[in-house]
């Protein structure tokens, strides 16, 4: 009745007038009313069992679009630096259950918790990381050591937000030495280089757009001088193959002894770099001081019976034998009955075939091949992968090696050394005899500076440690304590807190010093975040009572409504003064 009766009156006037006093009739109508009927709202409340956890390199538009989605939680620091006035320190998760007791579900931004820090987490708690995926490398893989002469192979995959194709470059010592492009800008990726000299070595991982740096990784690798085996070559005739690996071995260092075979009950002899010893017969003293014997097939045929039985002993004891292009398997062969040959027609065999491992390639004559089988290791294959060339198979604690590849002393004469090297590189170093264990040293992975990072001793030996001594990279010394492990008697940890970036040196008392590296803080962050991630969805928490906020309905204040009613009957009152 009000809104009809302002309407009529507002009917008498023209212009702009009526339609401002319609206006407000009809606004002065619907406010009275409100005061009376208020509408109903909706009321979001926070989830009662949620809160918000914030991590290094949070982003705050997710944490915005988080809170619209629970409601007001209450919202952590963990580990950031000193909090902002709307914001909590969580110093550890352990101290969660005292300060928000009824926090069920823990929503974790940023680059995520520590790996380490998620078993002080209450087992009530579940866990609920939200993704930190920046353009950089996600994922990175490399070994700790290498020995000198084999290639460090970097494994990863790179994110990009962008479009266009990216190069991912691995660099030394100012130097690209490798490259591949990702046409998408993102994905898997694989480079490798073969270090030229043997300490530590800090190469560098970078993806450029264009002349664009997007991203840039340290890859800290210790490159090791290769052991100096002890190799005893046995021909049954003079050959090229032998001769002239027992020149190149020489050569890279290592101990040679040659046993050739020139006619009945003649032999002739060499050493390089090795002891004159006599060879005429194989003994098991002989044997022992030998890491390593290759020989032709022509050489184990002719073996008396003492001298099959003392290089099955000696295989059985550790011994590495490695037989070179066997027409037919040897009976004093270890391990004979796990190997068969396979013989190629001719046509194919007088054509070279190439030859494939995990660091090279080569082209060479393959008059035969080995029968896959289950027992074998596979060293080199051909042109399919079921084409074994050289397999390996375990004899007690030594190796047994077979190779059918023929005439690869070529490679050396043709001037491709590093074919030639690599190729014996992988069958002298799967036969070997096993290295003593020596003592070792672990970081955890990703150290930082001041951030606690876990130092391991293996020592292989009751010797007991009490401290070890860490060198940063600019001299200073500190003394970490060590405890033993509670449940591995050799192995001997402490927590050592980095005040630099760079190389470290540690060492113990009676064991051979070690080294990791500490990275900065911007180090791999996409690559912790990964593993962060990773490592909280598999984390097993309890079950929350629920991660939606809850919601309720009620009256808008009548007040406001009123205090429009007095507005809209002002202007009217205003206006009819005039």
């Amino acid at each position: 009745m009000l809104a009809g009766l302002l309407g009529w009156q507002a009917l008498r006037y023209r212009g702009w007038r009526r339609i401002a006093r319609l206006a407000a009739g009809l606004v002065a109508a619907a406010a009275l009313w409100f005061s009376a009927y208020p509408p109903q709202r909706t009321i979001t409340v926070a989830a009662p069992d949620a809160a918000i956890v914030l991590t290094e390199h949070y982003q705050p538009d997710t944490l915005q679009r988080l809170l619209r989605a629970l409601g007001p939680v209450p919202v952590l620091r963990y580990r950031t630096g000193s909090p902002a006035a709307d914001t909590a320190s969580l110093s550890s998760l352990a101290a969660l259950p005292e300060a928000y007791p009824q926090v069920r579900q823990l929503h974790v931004l940023g680059v995520g918790l520590p790996k380490a820090d998620l078993p002080t987490l209450p087992a009530s708690v579940k866990l609920i990381p939200h993704g930190y995926a920046p353009t950089g490398f996600n994922a990175g893989s490399w070994p700790d050591k290498l020995v000198l002469g084999t290639a460090l192979r970097v494994e990863g995959s790179f994110n990009h937000l962008g479009k266009g194709p990216v190069w991912v470059r691995l660099e030394e010592a100012g130097a690209v030495r490798d490259s591949v492009q990702l046409n998408s800008g993102s994905g898997a990726f694989s480079l490798s280089y073969t270090p030229r000299r043997a300490g530590r070595l800090l190469a560098r991982l970078s993806a450029r757009q264009g002349s664009k740096l997007l991203a840039a990784e340290p890859i800290p690798t210790q490159v090791e001088a290769a052991r100096p085996l002890r190799v005893l070559l046995l021909a049954g005739s003079p050959s090229f193959e032998l001769n002239l690996l027992k020149t190149r071995l020489g050569e890279q260092g290592h101990h040679v002894a040659l046993r050739v075979s020139v006619g009945r009950g003649l032999q002739q002899t060499d050493f390089i770099n090795h002891a004159q010893v006599s060879l005429g017969q194989l003994t098991a003293p002989l044997l022992a001081a030998h890491d390593v014997l290759v020989a032709d097939a022509d050489a184990l045929n002719i073996l008396s019976g003492t001298e099959a039985r003392a290089l099955g002993a000696a295989a059985s004891n550790g011994l590495g034998v490695v037989l070179l292009t066997p027409t037919e398997l040897p009976r004093s062969l270890p391990g004979r009955a796990q190997f068969a040959l396979q013989s190629r027609p001719s046509a194919v065999a007088e054509r070279p075939q190439q030859l494939h491992w995990p660091t090279g390639s080569g082209q060479t004559l393959l008059p035969a091949l080995l029968r896959p089988s289950v027992r074998l290791q596979p060293l080199i294959t051909s042109a399919r992968p079921t084409e074994v060339v050289a397999a390996a198979h375990r004899v007690g604690w030594g190796t047994v090696v077979v190779s059918t590849a023929a005439n690869t002393y070529r490679w050396q004469l043709a001037g491709t050394t590093a074919t030639y090297d690599g190729y014996w590189s992988r069958l002298l170093t799967a036969a070997a005899r096993p290295a003593e264990l020596a003592a070792e040293w672990a970081a955890a992975a990703w150290p930082q500076p001041h951030r606690p990072a876990e130092l391991r001793l293996t020592t292989y030996t009751s010797a007991r440690q009490s401290q070890a001594r860490v060198l940063d990279a600019q001299g200073n010394a500190v003394q970490v304590a060590l405890g033993q492990h509670p449940n591995r008697g050799a192995v001997w940890q402490g927590s050592y807190w980095p005040a630099s970036a760079g190389w470290h040196t540690v060492k113990a008392a009676g064991q051979a010093a070690g080294a990791f590296y500490v990275y900065t803080p911007r180090d791999w962050l996409a690559a912790q975040a990964a593993e962060r991630y990773v490592a909280a969805q598999q984390w097993r928490g309890g079950a929350a009572f629920s991660s939606l906020p809850q919601q309720r309905h009620e009256p808008w204040p009548a007040g406001w409504f009123f205090a429009l009613f007095l507005v809209a009957a002002g202007v009217l009152w205003l206006d009819e003064k005039r």
